[in-house]
């Protein structure tokens, strides 16, 4: 009954999250005990919406926060997809979203190819400020 409390509180109604959740917690076949250290290592949106703002704003603090993050067990694929959710609902310009969200799914392609995800979530840190200006006037693309 613990489990399912903390589940549902970390899934927020988002029955996508709830599915990731359980799928980290089964070991052989079932949830295991400390399937609770699994379930409460999820980023909360409010954090990654501080790195995403910190990130498109230039502010490289953003990278410590990551690196915390990674060092607290945090799942990599729970921030993308956490991050993939914010970018979507964005008031930004469409072509810098789209470019975010290739960026996005980039980065968790390389991740889930074996690639170091310190390194690849720093890249995509960058990523996102420079995504963020190609609408700007003046702004070009290298070709």
């Amino acid at each position: 009954d613990d489990q399912l409390e903390v589940l549902a509180e970390h899934a927020d109604g988002d029955a996508r999250r709830a599915i990731h959740a359980l799928q980290s917690a089964v070991v052989d076949g079932a949830v295991s005990d400390g399937a609770l250290d699994v379930l409460t290592a999820f980023p909360s949106e409010d954090d990654i919406q501080q790195i995403f703002d910190k990130a498109i704003g230039g502010d490289e603090s953003c990278m410590q926060e990551i690196d915390t993050m990674l060092n607290d067990g945090v799942a990599v694929s729970m921030m993308l997809d956490t991050l993939l959710d914010i970018t979507k609902a964005s008031d930004l310009p469409a072509d810098a979203k789209m470019k975010m969200l290739d960026k996005i799914g980039e980065c968790e392609y390389r991740v889930t190819q074996g690639s170091d995800p310190r390194i690849q979530l720093h890249s995509l840190m960058a990523d996102l400020r420079v995504a963020r200006h190609i609408s700007l006037p003046n702004y070009e693309v290298d070709k």
